[in-house]
């Protein structure tokens, strides 16, 4: 049996390390009951059901009088509402992340499959280092840093749409206006109002009319492909006219020649000879006067 001296030694060392420990546990829940003050008032917790855990906090008072039991269950209480919201907090955030890759993956099949052409260079340059920016959001960032990240990609999917509708339009523009062209070009080659250019004039429409099956096509490659015909047709035009004076004027030389030989010829009709040779430049004047006339045709129809 112990001493009665033992039982009173011993006595008196536990009643200080009670109250040591019972501070300690005071101190414990303090610093707990901050922690879950902060955590409720966090953006991370903000519109997630937290009742429970401020009623938790509410009611966390004790005093030097409370027991340690009583403590250690105020504390057991607020750590268990901390780690509840904490995993409301991480389930959201794994949420909303899932959420952003699903966004992010669809807009980069979305790039890969309908900009993966050279007109779009651009655009796709562009949005996939956008994307490239958003690496470092993962599942352990903020919930606010991932609800930006997604804003961010639905900007840049607006973003993208509009750009690819201004490049669609401006091309589609640009092919209108040169089906057009090429139409004409075509109606040029049916009136038979070219004859010296005519192998390259076709050359040059079929050039133009490949530009318009090719996906490819930028809008500036469209754009010189409808100065090039243009300047084709002009030119050709041009270069036919130009023919035409130079023909008209060696036939009105000939002309004015075969005129002077048959008024030579014609002074002396009793002659066999000069008669017979009256006769061949009658010939050779009607047919330069049917020349003639072709030709001012040609130049009507060039005119009309």
């Amino acid at each position: 049996m112990a001493s009665i001296a033992t039982v009173a030694a011993y006595a008196g060392k536990s009643k200080p390390e009670s109250k040591i420990e019972k501070e300690n546990l005071l101190n414990e829940l303090k610093e707990a009951l901050n922690q879950l003050k902060q955590l409720i008032a966090s953006p991370e917790a903000k519109n997630i059901e937290k009742s429970m855990k401020i009623n938790i906090l509410n009611n966390a008072n004790v005093s030097k009088d409370s027991s340690i039991k009583e403590i250690q269950s105020k504390i057991n209480q607020v750590k268990y509402a901390i780690n509840s919201l904490n995993k409301k907090i991480a389930d959201r955030n794994k949420k909303e992340f899932e959420k952003f890759e699903q966004i992010k993956n669809d807009l980069q099949t979305y790039i890969n499959r309908d900009l993966n052409v050279v007109i779009y260079n651009e655009i796709t340059k562009k949005s996939k280092n956008e994307i490239l920016k958003l690496n470092n959001i993962s599942q352990s960032s903020k919930e606010q840093e991932i609800i930006d990240a997604i804003s961010k990609l639905y900007d840049l999917k607006k973003w993208i749409l509009a750009q690819k509708l201004l490049i669609d339009n401006s091309i589609n523009e640009q092919k209108r206006q040169l089906k057009s062209l090429i139409k004409i070009a075509n109606q040029i080659l049916l009136s038979n109002k070219i004859v010296e250019r005519d192998l390259e004039f076709k050359q040059e429409i079929s050039k133009a009319e490949a530009s318009l099956s090719q996906t490819n096509k930028t809008t500036s490659e469209l754009f010189r492909e409808r100065i090039l015909l243009h300047k084709c047709i002009n030119e050709t035009l041009l270069f036919e006219e130009t023919m035409f004076k130079e023909k008209e004027t060696k036939i009105n030389e000939l002309k004015k020649q075969s005129e002077t030989i048959f008024e030579h010829i014609g002074k002396d009709p009793n002659n066999s000879i000069f008669d017979y040779n009256s006769q061949f430049y009658r010939n050779i004047i009607t047919k330069i006067d049917s020349l003639n006339t072709n030709e001012k045709s040609l130049t009507l129809n060039k005119k009309i």
